[in-house]
């Protein structure tokens, strides 16, 4: 006669713990037990089988076959709840449990799209304006704001985190880049601007702007170092880029109109404003 005992408890008003399967048996006989599941009151819980990976060669009288316990759901009643023991492989005879087949994937979400352009965070923007206006970063105007705008620069290059806080901080920059450009009275802070505009040594920079601009030639020395060394236009087309002819009609004050601006917009400008204002876009 052989039997399968258990240490049995009842872990709460819902479950019982199995543990401790020990073989019992008086044949002698060595065979194997494998795949050992719990049935309570004839179904069979899906959840809790901790004895469907047992693989046990019974070779003595009275032998443990795994060292784990099983948590067995669906109590009704413990004075009268039944329990029978199905098996894979109980000696020479197999009722292998087939696998469930797995799940059905479900859609793949990967969120929004990345977007394909994005924005210079606060190093490049630091960075960028150096290089196209010519100002040494680490003069102390420059330094200083740099400094205290830091935090109100992009600190990603993802062009969805940009707000209009950072697009102030960029023209704050922007300007006091421009105003070390453009220089004051003293000829001794004009030095970037000579080499930056070469041919606008006689540009009314001290003049109103109606007065500095009224000579077109004049005007071309001023615009066509800012297109050149800032703006770009037209080295990659008009689809990655502004023409060069609408990049110069707003910087000498013609109107330009742009299907992204259902109004004609019209620019003035004077001085390192004109500079900031490309700098910052």
């Amino acid at each position: 006669m052989s039997s399968i005992e258990f240490a049995l408890t009842q872990l709460d008003d819902y479950s019982y713990l199995f543990c401790s399967p020990t073989f019992m048996t008086d044949t002698g006989a060595v065979f194997r037990v494998q795949n050992m599941r719990i049935q309570i009151n004839g179904n069979v819980p899906v959840a809790g089988q901790a004895f469907t990976n047992m693989n046990a060669l019974v070779t003595s009288g009275q032998q443990l076959l795994s060292r784990q316990c099983s948590v067995i759901g669906g109590i009704v009643d413990p004075a009268t709840d039944q329990f029978q023991l199905v098996f894979e492989q109980l000696g020479v005879f197999q009722d292998p449990v087939a696998s469930p087949p797995p799940p059905t994937p479900g859609v793949e979400d990967f969120g929004n799209p990345v977007p394909v352009l994005g924005v210079r965070n606060f190093g490049r923007v630091n960075a960028a304006m150096a290089a196209v206006s010519t100002v040494d970063p680490n003069t102390n105007s420059v330094d200083t704001v740099y400094d205290e705008l830091l935090q109100q620069l992009p600190t990603t290059t993802n062009i969805e985190s940009f707000v209009s806080a950072n697009q102030v901080g960029v023209a704050k920059l922007g300007t006091e880049y421009c105003d070390v450009l453009i220089g004051d009275s003293d000829p001794a802070s004009q030095t970037l601007r000579n080499n930056f505009f070469p041919n606008a040594a006689s540009f009314g920079w001290d003049q109103a702007p109606a007065t500095a601009f009224a000579d077109p030639n004049q005007v071309d020395h001023v615009t066509d170092p800012l297109i050149d060394n800032i703006i770009g236009a037209g080295l990659r087309g008009d689809v990655m880029s502004p023409s060069r002819m609408a990049s110069t009609w707003p910087l000498a004050g013609e109107p330009i109109t742009s299907p992204r601006m259902p109004e004609p917009m019209k620019l003035t400008i004077r001085g390192s404003v004109t500079t900031s204002t490309w700098l910052g876009s």
